[in-house]
């Protein structure tokens, strides 16, 4: 599980940073905390929380128990955030990201 997170958290981090569409809870995650200056990171792992808790109230309202969140839906909601942050971190001090009108890349960072 562990190992999931933090590949997920990479890969988000890279879609993030290439400039494609995105799907929309990521793009509503990310619209929202650039708007009010919100840390990424921390904005997703409160959208995720929510979203399970939200999740927790329906599943009782419908079926009387919890059904299909388990304890790694819960870690990986609270852990996603904190990996995308500690990625976006080491990807800046490597990258830069260029973006032109037909293309997005990443190149090495020769700087550091």
């Amino acid at each position: 599980m562990v190992f999931s997170v933090i590949i997920s958290s990479i890969a988000l981090m890279c879609f993030i940073n290439s400039r494609l569409p995105m799907l929309p809870y990521d793009l509503f995650t990310q619209q929202v905390a650039h708007k009010y200056g919100i840390n990424f990171g921390l904005f997703k792992t409160v959208t995720d929380i929510t979203l399970i808790v939200l999740s927790i109230i329906l599943s009782f309202m419908f079926f009387g128990e919890i059904i299909g969140i388990g304890v790694g839906t819960i870690c990986t909601a609270l852990a996603i955030g904190v990996c995308v942050n500690k990625s976006k971190l080491v990807f800046d001090q490597h990258f830069e990201v260029i973006v032109n009108d037909k293309s997005t890349f990443a190149v090495i960072n020769n700087e550091h």
